[in-house]
């Protein structure tokens, strides 16, 4: 219940309290005096040498820049040969669109646009108080998406950390830009921190809600085990998901002129091409997507409460005791 609770309050709080440096800062204070736990902030030069230019690209026009968040949770009683399962969550603190700006009607909850990451953060807090067994790497990607004399533009060229090119078809599809340089950092840790399989959690896509609604998550993924066993975990805790295909032949839908990819496409499928993209950044690691709403506009249905709804940590706390003891 306390992790629930913690994903919910950082989805309610007010963008205007909670920016990417806020965030980063609440994330230490919950870990500060943990011995299983380390948050590494990734800021200002650092993300410049690390090359997280969709990351910075995002994020540059905000007040507060961008951040990526690093919690490293290692128990005291897990065995050396337990790979890591690495859990990457979008965070971005308010989505005014870019330049490609939103319609009053559809920012208004942007504030929500970082429920991946309260997600991630809150599962981080709780893996901590219940002495998980299995090892996380946590990264949240953390961003304003802002409008200012540094906004990225339609039309630019970016090359993320991968060394994939991307040209910018719209600012507003900037979730999957966050963390495409999040997740190219995520699988490429070595020796014992090379990840057993990463799992990111985002809002990413309005065309995954019109499709199942906000209680149920999207579920993509590149390998049947992972998949099976998220959506299970899922099932026994009441959170549910539905598989979407990753259908390949809609990759064609991101072809850029300029570039090796656009991040986004003009036609139908926006889930599959938005989870595609993403794919572009995992290598042959086992991955999943979780395309999630993580509010509720009014109270009803599977979450009564209007407002932030910790959607996806029950399923995530499931799937990692089990991953602790049979794994995949």
């Amino acid at each position: 219940a306390l992790s629930i609770n913690i994903a919910r309050h950082l989805v309610n709080t007010p963008a205007g309290d909670l920016n990417p440096r806020t965030y980063a800062e609440c994330v230490e204070a919950m870990f500060s005096s943990s011995s299983t736990v380390t948050v590494e902030v990734l800021e200002g030069q650092r993300l410049i040498d690390e090359n997280m230019n969709l990351l910075m690209a995002v994020g540059n026009a905000a007040t507060e820049g961008p951040r990526l968040v690093h919690i490293k949770y290692r128990p005291k009683t897990s065995g050396a040969a337990i790979r890591p399962i690495a859990l990457v969550g979008k965070g971005v603190t308010f989505d005014t669109g870019g330049l490609d700006i939103k319609p009053s009607s559809a920012m208004r909850w942007m504030k929500k646009d970082m429920g991946g990451s309260a997600a991630c953060a809150a599962i981080a807090k709780w893996a901590e108080l219940s002495n998980l067994a299995q090892p996380l790497d946590i990264y949240l990607a953390l961003a304003e998406n802002a409008i200012g004399k540094a906004s990225f533009r339609p039309g630019d060229v970016i090359t993320a950390r991968s060394g994939i090119t991307v040209e910018i078809h719209n600012t507003d599809a900037e979730g999957r830009l966050v963390l495409a340089d999040a997740l190219d950092y995520a699988v490429k840790q070595t020796g014992p921190d090379a990840p057993a399989a990463v799992i990111n959690l985002a809002t990413l896509t309005g065309a995954i809600k019109v499709g199942l609604g906000g209680d149920i998550a999207g579920l993509f993924s590149n390998s049947d085990a992972l998949a099976n066993a998220l959506s299970g975990a899922g099932l026994s805790r009441g959170e549910l998901s539905w598989r979407m295909p990753l259908f390949q032949p809609y990759k064609a839908l991101l072809r850029s002129t300029f570039a090796d990819y656009a991040n986004a496409s003009d036609g139908f499928a926006g889930a599959i091409t938005a989870a595609l993209f993403l794919e572009l950044f995992v290598g042959q690691t086992a991955w999943a997507h979780l395309d999630i709403y993580a509010w509720k506009d009014s109270a009803g249905g599977a979450y009564a409460e209007a407002g932030g709804n910790g959607q996806s940590v029950q399923m995530l706390a499931e799937f990692l005791t089990q991953m602790s003891t049979k794994g995949l």
